[in-house]
């Protein structure tokens, strides 16, 4: 918390804790963002085959639609 600037209460009560959530909400943000555009772009699942994680871009045959 000290790194971040936001230890104790700050000079408004509660304002450091505020501001940690903001902080906090932002770095969540753009981690989701980051899978949302990674899976997007099947950089996920590319990276999940290669891996032997699974074959997650298999068509089914009837309906056409991805097989999860």
């Amino acid at each position: 918390m000290t790194l971040l600037g936001v230890a104790g209460s700050g000079e408004k009560p509660r304002l450091n804790a505020i501001e940690f959530a903001e902080m906090t909400v932002a770095t969540v943000l753009a981690g989701e963002t980051n899978l949302v555009v990674a899976i997007a772009a099947e950089h996920l699942t590319r990276a999940r085959e290669k891996l032997g994680g699974g074959n997650y871009l298999k068509k089914d045959i009837k309906g056409g639609d991805y097989l999860f």
